[in-house]
């Protein structure tokens, strides 16, 4: 097997999570000097044929792509970027393409498989929801809430017990969730007296008595 044509799929940016660490796992051994057992040549026979099969649709489902399309792959990405190891090579494939200043557009397969995962589902399902709470609400967290619930706001255990008897005013209404549970979307909130806003989850919030 040659180690060119195994490149040559890495850098093809239209193989699935598991494709990409099988070829990189088969690059790894050719570049040691290792033979590849008739079952590994094989599967790279058949992942060059689907990706032979992607270059030939793929101009026609770019032309697809629209707005709609980019919403829910940004949603899922956005979750898995937050959700290692699930379609880590997808995740960074958008991260190479925004430093960059372009967009990457994953192959249609790729598209459907991280789309249709049932985990993913849920969060589109959250997000079509109405939002219980509207920006200019006043709410309070619920008395379980606890630091690692706020895990991008860095909150301390002590400054729980003060946000629990704090008045918190909604921001913003975000089109991101923290995890695949219900309740799951986020809010921007600000407790009185603060400077900075806080991430947190529907669920952990209710309304301000």
């Amino acid at each position: 097997m040659d180690i060119k044509r195994v490149e040559n799929l890495i850098n093809s940016n239209k193989l699935t999570s598991w494709e990409q660490g099988f070829c990189e796992s088969i690059h790894d051994q050719l570049k040691r000097g290792r033979k590849l057992s008739a079952k590994q040549v094989n599967l790279v026979h058949k992942i060059e044929g689907n990706v032979a099969k992607l270059v030939v649709g793929y101009d026609q489902w770019v032309k697809q792509w629209d707005e709609e399309k980019r919403k829910l792959w940004n949603i899922a990405m956005d979750y898995y970027e937050q959700n290692r190891p699930y379609f880590s090579s997808e995740v960074m494939k958008r991260k190479d393409a925004r430093r960059e200043e372009r967009e990457y557009i994953p192959p249609q397969r790729t598209f459907k498989k991280v789309i249709e995962n049932k985990y993913i589902q849920k969060i589109i399902n959250e997000l079509e929801k109405k939002p219980a709470f509207e920006p200019g609400s006043m709410v309070a967290l619920r008395a379980g809430v606890r630091p690692a619930d706020l895990p991008d706001s860095r909150i301390l255990y002590r400054e729980i017990k003060e946000l629990k008897t704090t008045p918190l005013f909604v921001m913003a209404v975000l089109d991101s969730v923290g995890s695949s549970a219900k309740g799951a979307r986020e809010y921007s909130i600000l407790p009185a007296g603060w400077t900075r806003t806080l991430k947190i989850q529907e669920r952990h919030i209710k309304k301000a008595k």
